[in-house]
C-alpha cells in the first residue's frame, strides 16, 4: 500500500502545482510526524490480571488412609 502511494506521488511530481503542494505536505508531515502517529494509534487495552485461585486440595476429597497404605508398602 505504501509503495503504491509513493509511486503515485512520484508520478504526480511532474506537475509544477502538484509538486509544490506535495512538498508543502511533506514538510508539514516531517514537522508533525510524532503528533500524527500518536493521534492515529489505536488505544491499547491493558490485559486484566488473572483471577487468583487457591491451589489447596479440597478437604472433602480423598482418604488419608490410602496414602498411609501406599507409604507403608513402598517404604521398605
Amino acid at each position: 500500500m505504501e509503495t503504491m502511494l509513493l509511486l503515485f506521488l512520484l508520478m504526480m511530481n511532474g506537475d509544477e502545482r502538484t509538486g509544490e503542494s506535495l512538498k508543502s505536505f511533506l514538510k508539514f508531515y516531517r514537522e508533525n510526524r510524532d503528533l500524527i502517529s500518536a493521534l492515529s494509534a489505536s488505544p491499547k487495552e491493558e490485559p486484566s490480571p488473572p483471577e487468583q485461585t487457591e491451589n489447596r486440595p479440597r478437604e472433602e476429597v480423598g482418604d488419608l488412609s490410602v496414602i498411609e497404605e501406599y507409604l507403608k508398602k513402598f517404604s521398605v
